[in-house]
């Protein structure tokens, strides 16, 4: 049973976490429980090499939960489709499923449109489906397809699991990564382009925003396009751009990160944390955070798997939570911009002319870049049940969080399905008293929707 925990609108008077010190690695203890979802069947589809497969929409590539409306939204990402290079995990090979070309991706449904699932929370603490909204331009609904190549962009070919490449569509989304507003509409990561998304309450793409230099990327957009974001993004890997998204409680500022370092080498670990005022679609702030080291996942990782795969930012700037995994283990924290450096302009100066991405622990001292203190949340390796390949983080009271993985669509076989699972820790994330003055927002009541404003 969820509980309905009292969350402040106004974040900044948060104290400290209630875990141990900053840095402390022991994760407090946890259940983990099932949340019954339907599948939500998309039909057959033929793969070369393996036959035909019974196909199910994705719900993984992100989650989110609004307190006020007792609503969980949870985001299908492409579809039923896989990378080459997995060709063997679903009974085929990157020769016949690509051409050889295992940078590519197969789609076992080229026309998928990328939706957002809708679940209302019940008084026994359930989840009731109510509806899945498609992501759509001016003129119709999207694909999930590659955008337009760019030099300077990872780009991936498309093709469909009979082994025929498909045409890129400069409209094709990626969604990974998803947060809820107070007006109703959605900000969505995209891992591909890469971008960040304003959808309206009815699917509308309003807004498609794009690192600058983009442009010619995204020519002939079914919506409008606009290649703000902070240039060094499209050093992004393919799969690896905005994967991570919240946003402040009014909704004016949005928090993202990609999910590996931006050009950064296979033993990278250094994230660029972003928030970005929505309104005048201008950066306010870069932080400095760190992935685990690979070998505190396991000794046979390497750390070019370790991922930021999503956040909450369920009290702003003051707490953030950040999911970081290697495809199977978890590990959940929880970070306050307060504790940790800005990437500033400057840093070429202080770092030697090296950037951000490529500098050791001695160049970040140097450079007076100390990463986000981050406390240990969750750690699945501690509590058995947790899937693998989770895409989605949500919370839903400050002692319980909800995860849900990304597969295939049912490309892997009668086993590739959807897994969505509440995690009950032992104590709240935050302990403290609500300001008397303080409004107070409950899992059972509904204010008036505000527009996102200014800070």
């Amino acid at each position: 049973m969820i509980r309905a925990w009292a969350l402040g609108a106004s974040f900044g008077a948060l104290a400290a976490l209630a875990a141990p010190g900053a840095g402390a690695q022991e994760a407090r203890k946890a259940s983990v429980h099932e949340v019954q979802i339907p599948a939500i069947s998309l039909g057959e589809s033929a793969v070369v090499k393996a036959g035909v497969r019974k196909l199910t929409a994705p719900v993984g590539a992100g989650a989110s939960f609004s307190f006020r409306e007792r609503r969980l939204f949870l985001l299908s990402g492409r579809g039923p489709s896989v990378t080459c290079a997995a060709a063997e995990s679903i009974g085929s090979d990157a020769a016949a499923l690509c051409k050889g070309d295992e940078g590519g991706r197969a789609y076992a449904l080229p026309d998928f449109t990328p939706m957002i699932h809708e679940y209302a929370l019940t008084s026994k603490g359930g989840f009731n489906y109510e509806f899945s909204l498609p992501l759509r331009g001016a003129s119709g609904e999207v694909t999930a397809l590659p955008n337009l190549p760019l030099t300077g962009f990872a780009t991936e070919k498309p093709y469909d699991t009979l082994g025929q490449e498909l045409k890129p569509d400069p409209s094709g989304l990626a969604p990974t990564g998803i947060v809820r507003l107070p007006d109703q509409s959605f900000y969505v990561g995209d891992a591909n382009g890469p971008s960040l998304l304003h959808v309206a309450i009815d699917g509308e793409i309003l807004d498609r925003l794009t690192p600058r230099g983009s442009a010619a990327r995204f020519k002939g957009a079914d919506y409008p396009v606009s290649p703000v974001l902070p240039a060094e993004l499209a050093k992004s890997k393919p799969e690896g751009g905005i994967t991570a998204v919240g946003a402040s409680p009014d909704g004016g500022y949005a928090y993202f990160a990609a999910a590996t370092p931006l050009g950064g080498g296979a033993e990278g670990r250094s994230l660029r944390l972003y928030r970005f005022n929505m309104l005048d679609k201008e950066a306010a702030g870069v932080w400095a955070y760190q992935l685990e080291p690979a070998k505190s996942f396991g000794a046979r990782v390497e750390q070019s798997q370790v991922q930021l795969v999503d956040l909450d930012a369920v009290g702003g700037e003051s707490l953030i939570l950040t999911a970081e995994s290697d495809g199977r283990r978890l590990k959940i924290f929880a970070v306050s911009l307060a504790d940790g450096a800005k990437i500033s302009d400057k840093l070429g100066a202080a770092s030697g002319g090296a950037a951000y991405e490529a500098l050791d622990a001695a160049g970040l001292r140097k450079a007076g870049l100390a990463p986000l203190k981050k406390t240990l949340v969750f750690d699945s390796a501690d509590v058995a049940g947790v899937p693998e390949n989770v895409g989605g983080l949500a919370v839903l009271a400050l002692d319980t969080l909800l995860v849900a993985n990304q597969h295939d669509g049912g490309l892997g076989g009668a086993e590739d399905q959807p897994e969505v699972k509440l995690i009950t820790l032992s104590s709240p994330i935050v302990q403290r008293a609500a300001a008397e003055d303080e409004e107070k927002i409950e899992t059972g009541e509904t204010p008036a929707k505000d527009a996102p404003k200014k800070n």
